[in-house]
């Protein structure tokens, strides 16, 4: 009997090679951290790719000390730009997958592991989304940037392990089958200052291309601790709204199929996100998603006036 379509893709990927890709620039002290978690997975990948955004640390020596422990693939990248380095990864990498973290995050011992799972239960699918959570679990500021820049997309615009939107698709916990998207011509804008991963998801989600997400998968990330970088981060995200406007269209035209949250709503789940702090730490936890937000809008704002003063 004729294996039928999906069988064969079943078949095909079952031994996929995974090549894991971490970008870095002059951080070698967290890289070091980031490539020790790799090194202690439960299932090794078959590639560890580390593409080095010509830094002027001792990047690459350090590189070189885990050669023993781990299968490096060093790649100097003289183009300056996170998405010119993402790109050099999904070029140069030998994996049917290629499973991006950041040099300042640090992945669970299960991470390769539990993505491998994922991705033969899903063959059909040209990237999947893992977990990204907060490496300071009691630190407030961190909880607040973690709410905000990813639990509440992580809670919303997904249902269960379907992916609903591209404000899920992050490249420090994403596993993207090379072929399927090259095979469309997807890459990363590095003229992108904001927003170069969302904007590859914009590309998947126009190609109509699967996305899944696996809750099992998981990378812890090194947040910001100060409410100054906590506020500049939200700030930046309302700017980046305006470039991804620009380049893709906006999240806009995902809203007929991603939940819509009123204030009840926003602060329930923020109340449960602060659930390892006092009754009063809670309340401020809330007030400052609140001004989070504020500032959100302020330089969404900030943002289009540049635009139409004519300024990139």
């Amino acid at each position: 009997m004729a294996m039928t379509k999906a069988a064969q893709n079943k078949t095909a990927r079952k031994n996929e090679r995974i090549s894991v890709a971490v970008v870095t620039r002059d951080r070698s002290a967290l890289l070091a951290k980031t490539l020790e978690s790799i090194a202690r997975q439960t299932v090794m990948p078959d590639e560890v790719v580390v593409v080095d955004n010509a830094s002027i640390d001792d990047t690459r020596k350090m590189v070189k000390s885990f050669e023993s422990n781990l299968p490096i693939l060093y790649l100097y990248c003289e183009e300056i730009g996170v998405n010119a380095a993402r790109n050099c990864a999904l070029k140069n990498s030998t994996g049917d997958v290629l499973l991006f973290t950041d040099d300042d995050a640090e992945a669970e011992p299960e991470w390769v592991e539990e993505m491998s799972k994922s991705l033969k239960k899903h063959p059909d699918a040209a990237a999947i989304v893992g977990v990204k959570g907060n490496l300071f679990p009691y630190h407030f500021t961190a909880c607040l940037v973690q709410f905000t820049r990813r639990s509440l997309s992580m809670l919303r615009d997904r249902d269960k392990e379907f992916v609903l939107s591209p404000t899920i698709v992050d490249t420090c916990n994403i596993a993207i089958r090379r072929a399927i998207v090259m095979g469309k011509g997807l890459s990363f804008d590095n003229t992108l200052v904001k927003g170069g991963d969302r904007h590859f998801g914009h590309q998947m989600f126009d190609n109509s291309l699967k996305v899944m997400f696996c809750e099992t998968s998981i990378v812890l990330h090194r947040w910001p601790l100060t409410m100054a970088e906590y506020f500049k981060m939200r700030y930046s995200s309302g700017q980046m709204k305006i470039y991804l406007q620009d380049r893709a269209g906006g999240e806009n035209r995902y809203k007929s199929v991603t939940r819509h949250w009123g204030l009840i709503d926003i602060v329930g789940h923020a109340w449960g996100a602060a659930g390892v702090f006092s009754f009063p730490v809670k309340l401020a936890f809330l007030f400052f998603v609140g001004a989070g937000q504020v500032w959100n809008v302020v330089g969404y704002i900030m943002a289009r006036i540049e635009k139409s003063r004519g300024k990139k």
